[in-house]
């Protein structure tokens, strides 16, 4: 399913009732590895102020790659990240979901798994940012086909 980019309540609501149907299927984002697509994956995971009157985070999607850890040594070395994409990089790299007091206040109602899915993105973000570098799903077609890359990333979780 995508969802054209930042996904829609549309999109959104669509994958939440698939998951109440079949709550047992696994459920997988891929997105780019540049800060715009950590974000849509943050927006995902996590509801927006905007939507206040009702929920609409996707906790239970399972980051199914793009990460640095298996992209640098297939792929080559991406892109260069942009001047707006670096902007954009440090503005995530301040929310508050990646303060420590924040993960470490009890009243915060993160589980486990999402704790976990949050240290993923901070560390891919952060390697971003180190590295300079960045990595659009058509960047992995070029070396591999798209089908096999996926084949492979989800050999990963059975």
């Amino acid at each position: 399913i995508t969802g054209r980019g930042y996904a829609d309540f549309p999109t959104r609501e669509f994958v939440r009732r698939i998951f109440r149907i079949k709550s047992d299927l696994p459920f997988f984002y891929l997105g780019d590895l540049d800060p715009y697509g950590l974000e849509i994956y943050i927006n995902l995971l996590i509801s927006s102020p905007l939507s206040a009157l009702e929920s609409h985070e996707l906790p239970f999607l399972t980051p199914l790659g793009l990460g640095y850890r298996d992209l640098l040594p297939v792929h080559g070395p991406g892109r260069p990240i942009e001047i707006e994409g670096l902007s954009k990089l440090n503005t995530l790299l301040t929310m508050e979901i990646f303060h420590p007091k924040t993960i470490a206040n009890p009243l915060c109602q993160f589980t486990k798994n999402m704790h976990l899915k949050l240290r993923i993105i901070e560390r891919e973000l952060r390697t971003m940012k180190e590295v300079g570098r960045v990595y659009e799903i058509e960047d992995i077609s070029k070396s591999t086909p798209i089908d096999e890359f996926i084949g492979q990333k989800l050999k990963q979780f059975t």
